[in-house]
């Protein structure tokens, strides 16, 4: 356990990337703009989004691993670094196959964000505690998510360039970035050379495979969260506009869901 300063701030730092991760929320904005732009149809604006939700599905089942093997500095380092250099990507693509890598890069690196809390929270707190400060984790991800589509479909339906909030998105990312600098090197109790991500992988499952309810909570749980995601970062948006509600109106209403 390192001193409470240094706990705080590993922990307020793994909210930063949290948040940072829910960045990917303002597609379902910049889907439009995107969509006129590179002359795109729907299916491939669609497929782009499906693209990020299986590659950060499919990542995460590993990206938990990682964190047993690396440091968190590590870890945050290379998540923030895949982030901006996919919106890096996204704002200077100029065709479908640029927006699909963009995709996969954001995911990659979003993909330790909410684990990486988690594992932040255990880490740096006691059992006693780990509860409440992974809620506020929770908590802290749900009002960014909420902040960040009311403040993005409010500027967008004021007139403001899409391409000029994405840099204003990169540039919160490298803030971070360098926050994280001076973060602690903080390594699992169990060094690298006795644990690697295979060996935790296969630690992890053997354990889950015998538990018949975590099956059954991972089941619903994948799919409500990947019906929420789903709506969240593409649909809603586009079926509430059949509603007649204007741009800001339908950002307010999807940041709720």
């Amino acid at each position: 356990m390192e001193s409470r300063a240094k706990a705080w701030f590993i922990w307020l730092i793994s909210n930063l990337v949290v948040i940072f991760s829910n960045m990917q929320i303002i597609y379902t904005f910049i889907s439009v703009n995107l969509e006129k732009e590179l002359r795109l149809t729907i299916t491939q604006v669609a497929l782009a989004n499906s693209v990020y939700t299986w590659t950060f599905a499919i990542l995460q089942f590993f990206s938990g691993a990682t964190f047993n093997v690396f440091s968190s500095k590590k870890i945050y380092s290379f998540s923030l670094s895949t982030i901006i250099l996919g919106f890096l990507i996204l704002v200077n693509g100029n065709n479908f196959s640029h927006l699909i890598l963009s995709q996969v890069l954001i995911a990659t690196g979003a993909s330790f964000g909410f684990i990486g809390a988690a594992h932040a929270s255990s880490i740096c707190f006691s059992a006693a505690q780990f509860g409440l400060m992974f809620s506020l984790v929770q908590t802290i991800s749900s009002l960014s998510a909420l902040i960040i589509q009311i403040l993005f479909s409010s500027l967008l339906a004021e007139g403001a360039d899409w391409k000029n909030l994405i840099v204003c998105i990169i540039l919160f990312g490298v803030l971070i970035f360098v926050l994280t600098l001076f973060c602690p090197n903080t390594l699992p109790e169990s060094s690298s050379e006795e644990c690697t991500i295979q060996n935790s992988i296969r630690t992890v499952m053997f354990t889950v495979l015998k538990l018949r309810d975590i099956w059954i909570t991972s089941v619903v749980g994948a799919i409500t969260f990947g019906t929420f995601l789903a709506l969240n970062t593409l649909w809603a948006p586009r079926l509430l506009g059949n509603s007649e509600l204007s741009t800001m109106e339908s950002g307010i209403a999807t940041a709720i869901l």
